[in-house]
């Protein structure tokens, strides 16, 4: 299992961040209510225990390679979300 985080611009070195509309999470279903605190916010210690695949929207302007990043810290704001990762060095973006 993993994440998919797509975003327009691509992904930056160790960081970036999507707008917080653009999160999914698939609350009626248990795997879904597991990544949320009681607030219903994301619990960045559940969501950093699965992997996550970068990539850059079809027609966007970054490069259009996925690469497996853990993610090492996630803030969730009103607007915006600023996630935190370290590149998966073993596994060459596809």
């Amino acid at each position: 299992m993993f994440h998919l985080l797509v975003a327009y611009h691509g992904w930056p070195e160790g960081g970036g961040s999507i707008s917080t509309g653009r999160i999914y999470i698939n609350t009626n279903e248990e795997l879904g209510k597991f990544f949320l605190n009681k607030n219903g916010q994301l619990d960045a210690a559940k969501v950093s225990r699965v992997p996550a695949l970068l990539m850059t929207e079809i027609g966007g302007d970054g490069p259009q390679l996925a690469r497996v990043v853990h993610i090492t810290s996630v803030v969730q704001g009103q607007k915006e979300t600023s996630i935190q990762y370290v590149v998966e060095s073993g596994i060459k973006p596809i």
